[in-house]
């Protein structure tokens, strides 16, 4: 994450990181992400065998 950030912040741009084990976590912080964030990237992959 540490390499992400700094090339984030190179480019003019501020990252953040969430994990979460729980579906419900993750659905929570991609609502709340409608305003404060421009965009999001999910890697759902391993919720593709259980829902």
């Amino acid at each position: 994450n540490e390499e992400l950030l700094a090339e984030g912040k190179r480019l003019g741009h501020e990252l953040s990181f969430f994990q979460s084990n729980s579906e419900g976590g993750i659905i929570d912080k991609i609502h709340s992400a409608r305003t404060e964030f421009d965009g999001i990237i999910l890697n759902a992959g391993a919720y593709t065998h259980y829902s």
